[in-house]
């Protein structure tokens, strides 16, 4: 909340009061305290508000004309690489499926597309695509801006450093706001090809061979 103190010189000023809402407990009651200097004195005043979802701005209340107020949630959305049961995971190997899940989003069925892209730094207004996992996922939201557990790439994968990145509004560009999350598929020591158990004697005796045949000679 800003400002949390201030200073009048009329009994009718009024005083507006921001209060960002990231951060806070959706649906709840929150307060804060804001103190008032005049030339009479000083007096110290609660704010109240409730705290509902969703938001991505902050919203701006005066203390003059609304002692109480409902405001909007101001949560920043976020995407997770997991494992088929929604433990966060951002390890994989070359056999394994990836999924994701993700959250803060615009909620009520709201359609969004998720990518699979190379890992890189990304800039607002970068074009995001093409996806080089399964292809791009179109899922949509819950009533709470939520998406569940989502496959998002199926073995064999290709070894490398890879983003998720969820497109809210279909344009292909990275907007902001938009969630963003790394991950890793490494070559694991039980999947490089062993050489042949065989090859060993049959080596030995072709060396045996190779000497005896020098010694006729």
């Amino acid at each position: 909340m800003d400002p949390t103190s201030g200073t009048t010189t009329t009994e009718t000023d009024t005083v507006t009061v921001t209060i960002d809402t990231k951060g806070l407990t959706r649906n709840t009651e929150h307060t804060g305290t804001i103190t008032l200097n005049s030339n009479g004195g000083s007096k110290t005043g609660t704010i109240r508000v409730y705290v509902i979802y969703p938001n991505t701005e902050e919203q701006t209340l005066s203390t003059n004309t609304v002692p109480y107020a409902t405001v909007p949630y101001a949560a920043e959305a976020y995407v997770h690489s997991s494992n088929d049961t929604g433990a966060e995971k951002n390890v994989f190997a070359l056999g394994e499926n990836v999924y994701c899940y993700a959250g803060d989003l615009p909620a009520n069925d709201q359609a969004v597309d998720i990518y699979v892209v190379p890992n890189r730094e990304w800039s607002v207004n970068d074009q995001i695509g093409p996806d080089v996992g399964d292809g791009v996922e179109t899922v949509s939201t819950d009533g709470s801006g939520i998406i569940d557990v989502t496959q998002i790439w199926i073995a064999p994968l290709t070894a490398g450093n890879y983003d998720i990145i969820v497109d809210v509004d279909h344009d292909g560009v990275l907007d902001a706001g938009e969630p963003v999350d790394s991950f890793t598929i490494e070559v694991d020591i039980e999947e490089i090809p062993e050489f042949p158990t065989l090859a060993i004697p049959i080596i030995a005796m072709l060396c045996l061979a190779f000497i005896f045949q020098r010694r006729k000679n």
